[in-house]
């Protein structure tokens, strides 16, 4: 689980040079993991200064990461949490030369994955808000390698839902390529109805047209049939799997032969795990899992939201004193939408 959040980052300086910069800012760390005592606010912490190749960020909206412990990597100690950013940059190392004073930028989740495919890189080594400092304070200073610009005609508080679940979904349907990539005239299913799940459907909405439906799933636990009825036997040519253990075998149901499901999640909980690699040999299945996606995917679809004119959904917002609210607001999951923190004006 995740919210997203924006950076906001304003004016730059050089290495030697800080203008209009508060000497200290407040933010949250992460003290352990379990329940959300574990959310510290920290005041009168002093504000970092950027190396070369750095740039400092001031940021005015951002998302949550988990910190019940579930997610796989461990994050550092007092670690600042959350992993989606969008803002303006305020300040620049002497060395950057990608970015200047006043662009409008999003954080890349995976600072270091710039390009290439998944296995070429270390992943988790530096994500934001778990092995590095995240976004959930009032600056941050990242390498400018790990920027990306903002999506033309979108605000902060819609950009910075971007670099995780949109990122997610974007990977999902285009980063594969080949047959696995989504083509006007196919069929798209789409677990749940939260943010992720509104990024899915308008990117999916934007390539392939024809008609929506919508199934509960408690009232078709055997929903996977359902789908086959909705698509007159063909089934669904993507699938997006979220739930993990207790979701996978209908979503196997549910898929075209030869099509494609895309594990991005893994929220269900089931005593026995289905026989993934049986059910996909008799599919003839591409069963892929994706970790968001690199810097160059996050430039190519920020392209396309700002072309196609895409508007994530924003469920609600909360004051920056009130994260922990936020927090219970995405684990209730009460929020249509995407969750954001303002951090400041």
């Amino acid at each position: 689980m995740s919210l997203n959040q924006a950076a906001y980052f304003v004016q730059t300086y050089d290495h030697h040079t800080m203008a209009q910069v508060s000497s200290t800012y407040s933010g949250y760390r992460l003290v352990g993991q379990g329940n959300f005592d574990c959310l510290v606010f920290v005041e009168g912490q002093k504000t970092p200064q950027v190396e070369p190749h750095q740039c400092l960020i001031k940021v005015h909206y951002r998302d949550l990461v988990t910190l019940t412990g579930e997610y796989p990597d461990k994050p550092k100690p007092n670690v600042i949490p959350c992993s989606d950013g969008a803002g303006e940059v305020i300040a620049v190392g002497s060395k950057v030369t990608q970015w200047s004073v006043g662009d409008k930028v999003l954080g890349s989740f995976h600072q270091d994955w710039i390009a290439g495919p998944d296995n070429d890189h270390p992943l988790g080594k530096n994500a934001l808000g778990v092995s590095v400092d995240g976004t959930l304070s009032e600056y941050i200073v990242l390498p400018e390698d790990g920027l990306s610009p903002m999506p033309a005609g979108m605000s902060y508080e819609e950009a910075s839902t971007l670099p995780c679940a949109a990122l997610t979904a974007w990977n999902a349907f285009f980063g594969l390529g080949g047959k696995s990539q989504l083509i006007p005239g196919q069929t798209v299913l789409v677990q749940g109805t939260g943010g992720l799940a509104h990024l899915k459907t308008v990117f999916a909405n934007g390539h392939v047209s024809g008609e929506f439906h919508t199934l509960n799933y408690k009232t078709y636990p055997n929903w996977g049939d359902q789908v086959m009825n909705m698509t007159n036997g063909q089934g669904a040519d993507h699938v997006l799997e979220v739930g993990g253990a207790a979701t996978v075998a209908e979503s196997f149901k549910a898929l075209h032969f030869g099509g494609t499901i895309t594990s991005i999640g893994f929220l269900a909980q089931a005593s026995d795990m289905p026989n993934v690699s049986m059910l996909a040999l008799f599919k003839a299945a591409v069963f892929r899992g994706v970790l968001i996606g690199s810097r160059s995917q996050l430039s190519d679809m920020s392209r396309l939201f700002t072309y196609a004119k895409i508007k994530p959904v924003v469920g609600q917002t909360f004051a920056f004193k009130d994260a922990r609210l936020a927090y219970e607001a995405l684990k209730s999951q009460s929020v249509i939408g995407k969750i954001v923190i303002t951090v400041s004006k």
